[in-house]
């Protein structure tokens, strides 16, 4: 029995059905069995009972034959007494090939003993037999068999043979291997995953016809967590996911935050992704989240909630400091330009008919004479003890500080009534200038002015007011009266002009900007040198206007900068295009004062290249000598991560401007630009060509290039050309020329007439 024991398995819930099919056909075979016995017993009997016998055991056996399960029976000697067409078929031999044999010789000698000794501990039983085993079919392989099998009896009751069928599980097996191996994995996954994966099951479930309110409270009393992985335990201060186990979910959450997250769960149908949320662990510190939330609805009711969770608390530290970098001033701590746009736009968005506003821009008065005698550390130090008196001042006020840069700051103020107002923290933010300030054991006196906009009034825009306060602080510096409130009696610009103005932010978005290309030529080789990039605007009602119709305006606003960029942009793109056409040259483009102050300028021209695939070297930036002298250490810095790149470098206009030998020196320059004033005069004034050879020399002994702007005539070429000039432009050489033009002046080699002769 011990054998039998070790055999017998319960059915797979998967195969109930197949193995109660196979009883009932075994005991079809069982009876079919006896009654063909009892037919063969009466064989002594009348020839008409024998002839009935025969046709009995003849239609038995068609019955299991018809059985497409193997089955067979078996004398009590052990010796196959017959079988169905289907258990010839698996043996893969003929049923007189069966009939008499034993086990021993139909089955492979390892299986046939196990086969026999479950045969006789059926017969000691005389019972019936279920068990699992392996069996060589007819295709060579050994496939996985039930076998089921009982004893049958003679009429008087004893025990005269077994009869047995036999159930292919193979491909159920397989089956359950792959479910096992496919759920190991997949917890194994879960196990090794990086992210919190958990299970929550809910209970009572939540009924999704209730109102959303009774359902949110419901998730957030009932919600536990039934199953998650280590990941998520770490994630709360926890050691094993076994810790988390039986847990409310709410014990995590800050209630008012998750409320609105479980609101916008149940409207999106039970389901969210990659939410953020403010969470906390354990010991009650904060930690942030990143989620994502199914929820199963079955019948109408939820009770199974799955989630992934990731902890983004670095991440958010990170990124507020970032945002805390790109909105305040490195040096004061106070918001910066970028700030007060965004501050300034959303107050003007709620600013209501009958509400004002203010924005001052203050500008400290001789702040260079402090930068130059004590050095910039010291003027440095000076900005931040009068931002400290400028934030003291304001304090409880509402009013907004914002340094624009430099020795500039701006002042949004919200609480205005009327223009008295507005006077009255004017000279409450000067007065902080009266007493000196102490700048490391020296005593520092210095004044300001201060140009005041009011919104609606002034304008309804960050541009408008940022103008308008402009023009009203240069007219406080000219005038001496300390503050100004801005007036249209005192603009310099005409009514035309500032509807131009208007029109300019309007230009920079619709691509109303053009750019035209003048060449320029190699004096030594007659080659052609590259392109300088000029900027018209094509308006839509006043034609083509230059540079100088619109540039001064753009420059006293925000415009200058989305413009700057969009012309280094198309300049790089027009490379790009000529590259593609197989000529390769240089594009010069002018950079403003007001972008060379901007720190993200080096990013920006480096995203244009790579977009593009342009090599820096073909690239030219012209930097007046005014830009240079306003923040020389910041210009040095912005341009040395320029040049760094292998994007070209050259001072523009040179010598109409203030810069010292020392700054050019210390500067990562390739080229001077004459201005076209001394080069257009040289050949009628001594002194205009004195300047202009020593510059040449000058530059030379700096290992800078020299281009000369201005040529008008092959006279002023070629004198330029015996004075050793490296390069030169002018009308003589080429008016600017749109870029199809351009392209045609190029294939014309136009270039080769002022080769020397």
């Amino acid at each position: 029995m011990a054998l039998a024991h070790s055999l017998s398995i319960p059915p797979s819930p998967a195969l109930t059905g197949l193995s109660v099919a196979t009883l009932v056909l075994d005991v079809v075979a069982v009876i079919a069995v006896v009654l063909l016995v009892r037919a063969l017993r009466s064989r002594r009997k009348l020839t008409l009972q024998e002839q009935r016998a025969r046709e009995d055991v003849l239609h038995l056996q068609n019955i299991i034959d018809a059985v497409p399960v193997p089955m067979f029976y078996k004398g009590l000697d052990g010796r196959y007494l017959g079988c169905n067409r289907a258990f010839e078929d698996v043996l893969g031999k003929s049923r007189g090939e069966i009939t008499g044999k034993t086990v021993y010789d139909v089955a492979p000698p390892d299986l046939a003993e196990v086969y026999h000794q479950a045969d006789l501990e059926l017969i000691a039983s005389q019972g019936k037999q279920v068990y699992e085993t392996k069996v060589l079919f007819a295709d060579g392989m050994r496939h996985d068999i039930i076998f089921h099998k009982a004893v049958f009896r003679d009429p008087g009751g004893a025990v005269c043979g077994m009869v047995g069928s036999m159930l292919d599980i193979s491909e159920q097996k397989r089956t359950e291997q792959h479910l096992i191996r496919s759920e190991d994995r997949y917890k194994a996954f879960i196990a090794m995953s990086t992210e919190g994966i958990w299970r929550g099951d809910v209970s009572p479930p939540v009924d999704v016809t209730m109102p959303v309110e009774e359902q949110v409270a419901a998730f957030i009393e009932n919600l536990r967590i039934a199953e998650c992985n280590d990941a998520l335990a770490r994630i709360y201060g926890f050691t094993t996911a076994g810790e988390m186990v039986g847990r409310r979910t709410r014990e995590f959450y800050d209630l008012h935050q998750v409320q609105e997250v479980l609101e916008t769960f149940v409207a999106n149908g039970y389901s969210l992704n990659d939410y953020e949320i403010r969470q906390y662990d354990r010991h009650g510190g904060e930690i942030w989240i990143s989620s994502t939330l199914v929820g199963v609805v079955e019948d109408g009711q939820v009770s199974r909630v799955w989630g992934t969770r990731r902890d983004i608390t670095e991440k958010k530290r990170q990124h507020d400091a970032l945002e805390y970098i790109a909105n305040h001033d490195s040096l004061t701590g106070l918001p910066n330009r970028f700030y007060l746009k965004n501050r300034l736009e959303a107050e003007l968005a709620m600013l209501d008919d009958h509400g004002q506003l203010a924005l001052f821009i203050l500008d400290l008065d001789r702040f260079k004479e402090v930068n130059d005698t004590l050095g910039h550390h010291a003027g440095d130090l000076l900005l931040v003890e009068f931002a400290k008196r400028l934030q003291q001042v304001l304090a409880g006020l509402g009013g907004d500080i914002a340094r624009l840069g430099g020795d500039e700051f701006a002042i949004i103020y919200t609480r205005v009534r009327n223009e008295r107002d507005v006077c009255w923290l004017a000279e409450l933010m000067l007065r902080t200038m009266h007493s000196p300030f102490d700048i490391e054991g020296i005593k520092v006196e210095i004044e300001g002015s201060l140009g005041i906009s009011l919104a609606p009034l002034h304008g309804r825009t960050t541009s408008d007011l940022l103008r308008c306060a402009d023009v009203a602080m240069y007219r406080a510096k000219k005038v001496m009266t300390r503050y100004c409130l801005y007036s249209p009696e005192h603009d310099p610009y005409t009514a035309e002009r500032l509807a131009l103005m208007h029109d300019l932010g309007g230009a920079v978005r619709n691509n109303e900007l053009v750019l035209f290309y003048q060449p320029k030529v190699d004096l030594k080789s007659g080659s052609l040198a590259g392109f300088e990039a000029l900027v018209r605007w094509n308006h839509p009602t006043n034609g083509l206007l230059l540079p100088g119709e619109f540039i001064p305006y753009a420059e006293i606003s925000e415009l200058i900068v989305p413009l700057t960029y969009q012309i280094i942009e198309r300049a790089i793109s027009q490379l790009h295009d000529w590259q593609q056409e197989g000529i390769v040259t240089t594009i010069a483009c002018n950079l403003s004062t007001r972008l060379l102050m901007d720190d993200d300028l080096s990013y920006h021209i480096e995203a244009f290249l790579a977009r593009y695939r342009v090599n820096p070297a073909h690239l030219e930036l012209e930097i007046t000598e005014t830009a240079l002298i306003t923040e020389p250490e910041r210009a040095r810095e912005i341009l040395g991560r320029i040049h760094a790149m292998g994007v070209r470098l050259s001072i523009d206009d040179f010598g109409t401007g203030y810069s010292s030998l020392a700054l050019l020196k210390s500067l990562p320059l390739n080229a001077l630009k004459i201005d076209l004033l001394f080069v257009s005069q040289m050949l009628r004034s001594e002194q205009d060509a004195i300047i202009v050879t020593s510059t040449v020399n000058l530059a030379h002994n700096l290992g800078l290039q020299v281009v000369a702007e201005g040529v008008e005539c092959r006279e002023t070429l070629e004198k330029l050309r015996e004075i050793g000039c490296d390069q030169a432009q002018g009308y003589f050489i080429g008016i600017p020329l749109c870029a199809e033009t351009t392209g045609q002046w190029i294939e014309d080699r136009r270039w080769r007439e002022f080769a020397p002769r």
